[in-house]
């Protein structure tokens, strides 16, 4: 399979049939593992002590992202008992006020869900659009007191009152784009003030922890946070939380001509790597090649030249990337770390299927299930 791949993938742009198929294979592995590994009350990562009277919070946001991934792929899999029952999931934690129930972490379940019900029913149902509202307002802005030149200003957290970072702002972000809201509105233009100020480039952000490398931390808020161990005085930029800061700045109609856009493509180039999420080694790696997926999809370039000069097609080194790291079950698994649930092969798979996704995406333009002949596609829903 990536032999296929590999031979197939030469050059730069629209993705060849044999790869498309390659490719698509992969994701219907991965999509068999997660349904035969889901648990039979619905969704994935269900342990035993549940809260009692409403559904477990990270479940429901995973099987967010397991259905998404699903729709993405081929709707009509969402029939399937195991994804049907993940769905009845999500649908019980609706709360009257637009919101999907997660107790601390509620904007996030909520962004998360938000996504794969603009995939699945279309982003003017009015479950999108009740969660839409509900993450605007849920968005730190003047009605808590922020004025734009406050550090925690158009920033997202786990929840509500949460202290906002950028993992969480830029998963929301992804909820409002997912859903159809434009660029100028105003929720990606109070998002551009928290993401400008949590890049290292000092023109653009007053912190007395900015730098100028170009890249992005973890938060700006209160004293500010990186992932990464840091010297006193500064924060530095990582892997992971770069591509979501590039990806946002994007999202929120910046071209790449803006500086700020060009000093994290400077870091990206610098930093160019598959083997590991920079700065962080193998911690919240599926997360790091799910969000550069998106990243450089929103860049809207077939290839990324890093700073040695080297050209990469980055559809075709991601997907032979991912396509090696699969397991011989379909999932996929993090068996260097286990920080953040990535030990979990349910949330790693998600993220490569997602991943896996982007790349078909951003290559061609039909769906997922029509990248192969018609007589295989039937052959498969027959089976």
């Amino acid at each position: 399979m990536i032999g296929l791949l590999c031979s197939a993938l030469v050059g730069h742009g629209p993705l060849p049939e044999d790869a498309q198929a390659a490719i698509r294979s992969s994701i219907q592995r991965g999509l068999a593992s997660l349904e035969a590994t889901a648990d039979p009350r619905g969704g994935w990562l269900r342990g035993t002590d549940e809260p009692l009277g409403r559904p477990p919070e990270i479940p429901i946001a995973v099987s967010a992202l397991v259905l998404k991934g699903v729709a993405q792929f081929d709707p009509d899999l969402l029939e399937q008992t195991s994804f049907q029952k993940a769905r009845a999931l999500i649908d019980q934690a609706l709360r009257e006020d637009g919101a999907f129930e997660g107790g601390l972490v509620t904007n996030y379940v909520t962004s998360c869900v938000v996504s794969a019900l603009a995939v699945i029913e279309g982003p003017e149902d009015p479950r999108v659009q009740d969660g839409v509202a509900w993450l605007k307002k849920a968005q730190w802005d003047g009605v808590e007191g922020h004025t734009p030149e406050s550090n925690w200003y158009g920033g997202a957290g786990y929840g509500k009152h949460q202290r906002p970072d950028l993992s969480n702002t830029q998963t929301m972000l992804d909820a409002l784009r997912d859903a159809g809201v434009p660029p100028e509105d105003e929720a990606f233009q109070r998002a551009l003030a928290f993401i400008t100020r949590a890049q290292n480039r000092s023109e653009s952000n007053p912190a007395s922890w900015a730098g100028d490398d170009g890249g992005f931390v973890y938060t700006p808020a209160g004293e500010g946070e990186s992932k990464v161990e840091s010297e006193v005085g500064s924060l530095r930029s990582y892997g992971s939380m770069t591509y979501a800061g590039f990806k946002s700045l994007l999202y929120a109609g910046l071209d790449v001509e803006d500086p700020r856009v060009q000093a994290a493509l400077d870091w990206l180039r610098r930093h160019w790597t598959l083997k590991e999420n920079p700065g962080l080694g193998s911690q919240g790696y599926f997360y790091y090649l799910h969000v550069m997926s998106r990243a450089l999809r929103a860049f809207g370039q077939d290839s990324i030249t890093d700073n040695s000069g080297k050209i990469h097609d980055w559809r075709r080194e991601l997907a032979e990337r991912l396509l090696a790291l699969q397991e011989p079950d379909g999932s996929w698994v993090n068996r260097s770390s286990d920080r953040w649930l990535e030990g979990e092969s349910c949330l790693a798979t998600a993220y490569a299927v997602l991943a896996l996704e982007e790349v078909m995406a951003s290559a061609v333009t039909t769906s997922p299930s029509e990248m192969v002949p018609e007589s295989k596609a039937s052959s498969e829903k027959a089976d």
